[in-house]
């Protein structure tokens, strides 16, 4: 895919784990562009209020050695357990001095400004996370003006990303599945309204489990759209299509029209910033969150680009023969 990407300036990327499996030395190969969310964990990274922020940048070298672009963060997440344990004990200044520090000794572990994409922050203000307790101290929109204000002034010339989950369809979608999108469009247009670069992470996690039912392509064109109206950027961050309840025999054939179809929509809207940016989340099938992590994990999920043996399956395929067409249009 990368062959055909970086001609029609595409971003098209993967998660970190996949460089800590046997199949490493193919990510370059195959992609231009890779996210390591779980490199920049507060709770494992500031073990104390007195110590620094120590972050690994290997993965960002791993990048930068293979002419990768590279998104960081996530930059507030995680929270450590000294900060959430002193919470009550802290006045609103004191909390807003430890995320500013935050921000900014995680975004200056990029000496060179090479770091041109970040997420600040993951599912803030989500109706699945409302017990957040720095933002029920500090309210939602002083939390986002703090940290979005450190970032922007950490690297002015970033895309700093607000991601969430369940924003790809419009809220009034015909399915009967729900949206973040109204949520998040106010959320961000409030950060925009005060000058910050900000974009939307729309994770794309398409059928994981039967409260988020797939949309139609014409729900995700009209999300979309409403970002494109509402001058949002559209990044999708976290994208993989789980096929659990299909059992036809066709299951994959099927999976590869969503994935063609979704990015397909995605390219042409001209819904992003400078150029599209899509990122899928992970490598191998037996190796997604979907097949290994929570009480739903399931064997059939088979939600990526490369089997449980690291081949490509019909939706690479697909994705290979949009980007093949999308250079012959130049």
């Amino acid at each position: 895919m990368r062959k055909f990407a970086d001609p029609i300036n595409v971003l098209i990327g993967t998660n970190d784990e996949a460089l800590d499996k046997s199949l490493r030395n193919i990510v370059p190969t195959h992609f231009n562009l890779l996210y390591a969310p779980w490199t920049y964990e507060w709770s494992t990274n500031q073990l104390s209020k007195e110590s620094e922020n120590i972050i690994n940048t290997s993965k960002e070298k791993f990048a930068a050695a293979h002419g990768m672009e590279f998104i960081g963060g996530v930059i507030i997440s995680d929270y450590p357990s000294w900060l959430i344990n002193d919470l009550s004990n802290l006045n609103h200044a004191e909390v807003e001095n430890f995320l500013r520090q935050r921000v900014r000794e995680v975004m200056n572990t990029d000496k060179a400004g090479s770091i041109r994409y970040w997420i600040v922050t993951n599912e803030v203000g989500s109706s699945w996370n409302k017990d957040d307790p720095i933002v029920k101290k500090l309210g939602l929109y002083r939390f986002l003006e703090i940290v979005y204000d450190e970032a922007a002034k950490t690297n002015p010339n970033a895309l700093l990303i607000f991601n969430d989950s369940v924003n790809h369809s419009p809220p009034n979608q015909r399915n009967g599945g729900y949206s973040e999108l109204g949520k998040d469009v106010d959320l961000i247009k409030y950060l925009r309204n005060r000058g910050y670069n900000v974009a939307v992470g729309v994770q794309m996690h398409l059928n994981k489990n039967q409260w988020n039912p797939m949309p139609t392509v014409d729900d995700v064109k009209q999300a979309l759209e409403i970002y494109k109206q509402n001058g949002i950027p559209v990044v999708i961050t976290e994208m993989d299509v789980s096929i659990y309840n299909i059992q036809d025999k066709n299951r994959f054939l099927l999976q590869a029209y969503v994935y063609k179809n979704i990015i397909d929509v995605y390219l042409k809207s001209g819904a992003y910033n400078q150029q599209p940016i899509i990122s899928f989340w992970g490598l191998r099938d037996n190796e997604s969150w979907l097949e290994t992590w929570g009480e739903e994990k399931n064997p059939l999920a088979d939600p990526l680009l490369f089997d449980d043996n690291g081949n490509p399956k019909l939706a690479y395929y697909a994705l290979l023969k949009l980007l093949y067409e999308a250079n012959l249009k130049r």
